[in-house]
């Protein structure tokens, strides 16, 4: 239907296996996986472990165009915290980590963060549209900041 053949299908399906976020089910096809207390719990303890070391690294590294990027980018989350922008939200909360990771010019611990991401970005969706406490997360980001251009 899609023009598209299935082998490249069923290797993205793989790849979503892998990372926990489908489950096959045999001859019945691929289910979206749900989110278990469980498994938040051990994603955010091993991104605490590894971002904290990337924020460390980041503090020692990062260049003025890293920090220019996180001042912009906590601006722009800020507009749309006021704004009740989520989907801008999920966006700039993204990129804010990204530029941390970046700035800790580490490529094996970019590469290992890289391994959860789209875990993280499924805990960052239900985050912004369920619970919503965007001013602890603009506290958050700004002590971040503070701490690494200090």
């Amino acid at each position: 239907q899609m023009g598209v053949s299935r082998t490249p299908v069923r290797e993205a399906i793989r790849k979503l296996e892998l990372e926990g976020l489908v489950i096959m089910v045999p001859r019945k096809g691929a289910y979206v996986s749900g989110l278990s207390k469980e498994d938040v719990r051990e994603v955010l303890e091993i991104r605490a472990v590894l971002e904290g070391l990337a924020a460390q690294l980041a503090a020692r590294y990062a260049e003025e165009n890293d920090i220019r990027d996180l001042n912009g980018i906590v601006e722009k989350f800020v507009e749309a915290a006021h704004a009740d922008d989520v989907v801008k939200l999920i966006q700039y909360d993204s990129d804010f980590h990204d530029v941390i990771y970046r700035a800790s010019k580490n490529k094996k611990l970019v590469q290992l963060i890289s391994g959860l991401k789209e875990q993280v970005q499924r805990f960052r969706v239900a985050y912004f549209t369920k619970i919503r406490k965007t001013h602890i997360l603009i506290e958050e980001h700004n002590a971040l900041l503070a701490a690494i251009t200090e």
